[in-house]
């Protein structure tokens, strides 16, 4: 609201992107206290138990950093967007934790890995999915990377770094 209110009176076209739950190459493995799926990675990077706090059941909605950098990037010449556009940047796909975890594990090639269920946070979401339907009308090409796919990629970055080195210097625009 107060980016629309502040320029109603202009001719500066503005589009909000909501963006969900992005993963992938270049997250900081080290920070424990945002990102669920780097949060569960950083764990098997360092090989130790996957601590879950709260429900296996909880279910998000994955986007792998590539697809939202994409739709970002051809926002700049999208002419399909109009003034004040809010958008929903999601993949649409959505999966429970469970689910989450089991990819995890198969991504990172261990054939099994501890997982520790502990109570949840508070004032987290059981559900985390969004609609994407507008998103999809404006970026009709954008094909979103399936989370094997994604886990993948994050996997083949993550081998690269020494566990417990500074990760600055493995930044995916540094390598």
């Amino acid at each position: 609201m107060f980016i629309n209110q502040e320029l109603k009176n202009t001719k500066i076209k503005n589009t909000i992107f909501r963006v969900f739950n992005t993963y992938g190459p270049g997250e900081n493995l080290n920070y424990l206290k945002k990102g669920m799926v780097s949060i569960y990675v950083s764990y098997v990077w360092k090989k130790k138990p996957i601590i879950v706090k709260g429900s296996l059941d909880r279910i998000r909605d994955l986007t792998f950093i590539d697809d939202t950098i994409e739709i970002l990037y051809q926002s700049l010449n999208n002419k399909k967007l109009k003034k004040n556009e809010i958008i929903n940047l999601s993949s649409g796909n959505s999966l429970t934790v469970n689910k989450l975890l089991k990819e995890i594990i198969i991504a990172s090639n261990k054939t099994k890995h501890r997982i520790i269920v502990t109570k949840g946070t508070p004032g987290d979401s059981k559900i985390f999915h969004t609609n994407n339907i507008k998103l999809r009308k404006l970026y009709p090409d954008v094909k979103f990377t399936s989370i094997k796919e994604g886990l993948k990629k994050y996997f083949d970055w993550i081998n690269k770094i020494p566990i417990n080195k500074k990760l600055e210097k493995y930044h995916p625009f540094m390598l």
